[in-house]
């Protein structure tokens, strides 16, 4: 998990730039997002990109450290 607007200072990304388009991109590219933009009188705004690939990759290794324990 990553968040870009945060984790990620020298990329220079912001709220403004997370646009519909941009959102439906990167669901459609296979990840799975959290996201909370400013609005109104709330300041805190993140945007958190999960892989789908990499969600699988770790329920796999888990099941093998669980397995190999056994």
């Amino acid at each position: 998990m990553i968040d870009i607007l945060n984790d990620f200072p020298d990329v220079k990304l912001g709220p403004a730039d997370i646009t519909d388009d941009f959102i439906s991109y990167m669901r459609a590219s296979g990840h799975d997002l959290t996201y909370s933009l400013p609005m109104g009188n709330r300041e805190l705004a993140y945007f958190v990109v999960t892989s789908r690939a990499c969600l699988e990759d770790e329920n796999i290794w888990m099941m093998m450290a669980e397995a190999a324990m056994m």
